[in-house]
């Protein structure tokens, strides 16, 4: 019995950290959608880097990027978790910001999304 405790206390405060960090890069993720906006198109490129899709249309400029821990271009996504960023720009600045594909679990949406945006953030 004496052994059980400090197993618990272990097992508990490793459990807290995968949560933590997940929840935390869902928290980066939902903050670009806000500190992003307004940016200009540069700024995106020198903090994400260069876009995996690129699409004009008119005034509209619409950089997409690919997202996630083990994401890589040309394998099956659907095999685990993902996120798909497209930026719109309008004059040059960031209008728009949306997330699609799975990007994270029930409480942890957008949480994928994070691994391409954090150094935009810092």
């Amino acid at each position: 019995m004496k052994c059980f405790l400090p197993h618990m206390i272990v097992i508990t405060f490793l459990i807290s950290g995968c949560v933590h960090t997940t929840i935390g890069r869902k928290q980066i993720a939902e903050d670009a959608k806000i500190e992003l906006i307004g940016k200009s198109k540069k700024e995106i490129l020198l903090c994400v880097g260069a876009p995996d899709q690129q699409l004009k249309e008119e005034d509209l400029d619409i950089l997409t990027y690919y997202s996630g821990k083990d994401f890589v271009i040309g394998q099956n996504a659907a095999a685990g978790k993902y996120c798909k960023i497209d930026f719109f720009f309008d004059a040059g600045k960031v209008v728009q910001i949306n997330y699609s594909g799975r990007t994270g679990g029930v409480f942890t949406e957008g949480e994928q999304c994070a691994f391409a945006l954090e150094n935009c953030l810092k």
